[in-house]
């Protein structure tokens, strides 16, 4: 157990670092999407972001990511006790309560950011993601 322990450590390290490349290519894209909102909107360029893609529909691409991640909970769901995804998420459970950062910690932390109240990973479904989905537009739209 102690060599699966370790190598999810070496996995997170490598995940860690390529994360960080991927963060800043989002970021300018981001960047770049909202300037497209803005010259089709015809407005300033320092008009409220929030507004401008508020105006278009569009929100965040992290509403889109979260909303990925909620749906990959169900996956470990159906696989066996003893499948490597199912395994790793209870070990990064473990690890989120000894108070080590994991996936499970940095969920846990998205929850309460958007203040899912009922949130319980073994009872997601469909239904409960898009209401999870439209309290992050909400919290969006009212920021």
């Amino acid at each position: 157990m102690d060599n699966v322990y370790y190598f999810i450590a070496y996995v997170k390290n490598i995940i860690t670092l390529f994360c960080a490349s991927l963060k800043n290519h989002y970021l300018g894209f981001l960047r770049v999407h909202l300037q497209f909102c803005k010259r089709y909107l015809e407005v300033h360029n320092k008009a409220s972001n929030i507004a401008c893609r508020a105006d278009l529909g569009k929100f965040p691409l992290i509403i889109d990511i979260n909303k990925k991640i909620l749906n990959y909970l169900n996956y470990p769901r159906e696989k066996e006790e003893s499948s490597l995804v199912k395994q790793s998420l209870k070990i990064s459970i473990d690890l989120h309560y000894i108070g080590h950062n994991s996936f499970y910690s940095s969920l846990m932390k998205m929850t309460d950011y958007y203040n899912f109240c009922d949130f319980n990973c073994n009872s997601l479904n469909e239904g409960k993601i898009k209401q999870y989905v439209d309290l992050m537009k909400k919290k969006y739209i009212s920021y």
